[in-house]
């Protein structure tokens, strides 16, 4: 129990995990420095990670999510699955008046997402969804550098190594969706938030260097053109074939300034050089905000809801069925 300086106690918030991969382990570090967070349960389908995660952050563990939800009174849970398994789970907690951190991607179509958004919807419960990047630390001041506008241009790039053989998920397109769902989203994503919305997409990829196995069918190289509702144009390779490192990259064009974040440095370019660098760790941002919603009710913290995510969704398998058909693909939401 957390005492506030008037002397009124307040019950901390209770949250539970699903799926304690490594993912939610870095939000089970984030929010265990919280005073006012209780990390009260963690599931997994795996015995060793539920154990691991009990002995460094205490609560309970459970292998059943049925299980954990009928023992446990939990305020917020965060959902760190993979892309295949989301659906009931998020359709439980609603039904249940949970309030949900959900991992990108929220879904690998947009009838399932629909099932959860309308269950989110009815029941009520604030949701965040997992877009860290909206909480960088330099996306006000590109936010602010944007504002003098028009923006012509939008080039991303995602470019890391090859999952490793730990999440064979990850290497199967039907499980995973492939690198566009499940990682180059964060990049769609931030194009969506800085710029406008994507209406059409037309894209390129293909297993360049890894051979098709029946354990592996990702693509590991992906380019993409697109086009915004404002009229602004973008483009966006990704790979899985560097020796080591995650390289994401962002480039921004507006008249006479080209506006580059790279990591946790931006650069503005126009004619002199500005450097900004963050040294800060800002990656719990998004999980301050979600937790501080759900102590305030206050829904208007979280930057990625829902329905948004789904947009980015809509977006990703807007390239993979372009890269598929080889034709220019519309946007669906």
């Amino acid at each position: 129990m957390v005492v506030q300086l008037g002397g009124e106690p307040i019950m901390p918030i209770r949250v539970g995990f699903v799926g304690v991969g490594g993912i939610a382990r870095r939000h089970q570090r984030y929010i265990s420095a919280m005073e006012d967070v209780e990390i009260a349960a963690h599931c997994d389908l795996i015995p060793d990670r539920v154990d691991a995660a009990v002995f460094e952050f205490g609560g309970e563990g459970y292998l059943d999510f049925d299980e954990m939800l009928s023992k446990e009174k939990l305020d917020a849970l965060y959902i760190c699955v993979p892309p295949y398994a989301h659906g009931e789970v998020e359709i439980k907690a609603a039904r249940a008046g949970i309030h949900m951190f959900i991992e990108k991607p929220v879904a690998l179509s947009l009838e399932v997402a629909e099932r959860i958004a309308e269950e989110i919807e009815r029941s009520g419960v604030i949701c965040s969804v997992g877009y860290q990047l909206r909480y960088h630390k330099l996306i006000p001041r590109i936010q602010s550098e944007l504002s003098s506008g028009p923006i012509l241009l939008f080039c991303g790039r995602y470019y890391c190594p090859f999952p490793p053989g730990g999440k064979p998920w990850w290497h199967r397109k039907s499980m995973s969706g492939g690198q566009t769902v499940e990682q180059t989203t964060h990049i769609i994503d931030l194009a969506r938030y800085l710029v406008g919305e994507i209406t059409e997409v037309y894209a390129y990829a293909a297993m360049r260097y890894y051979k098709p196995t029946p354990m592996n069918d990702v693509e590991d190289v992906t380019a993409s053109i697109f086009k915004f509702e404002n009229g602004a144009y973008g483009t966006l390779t990704s790979t899985t074939v560097m020796s080591s490192g995650w390289h994401i990259e962002v480039d921004i064009i507006v008249p006479h300034r080209r506006i580059e974040l790279i990591g946790d440095t931006l650069r503005i370019r126009d004619g002199s050089i500005e450097e900004v660098k963050v040294e800060e760790d800002w990656q719990g941002e998004v999980d301050r905000a979600f937790i501080e919603a759900v102590r305030t009710g206050d829904a208007s913290l979280i930057r990625s809801s829902y329905r948004d995510a789904m947009k980015t969704l809509a977006v990703t398998l807007a390239i993979n069925e372009s890269a598929e058909k080889g034709e220019v693909v519309k946007v669906k939401l």
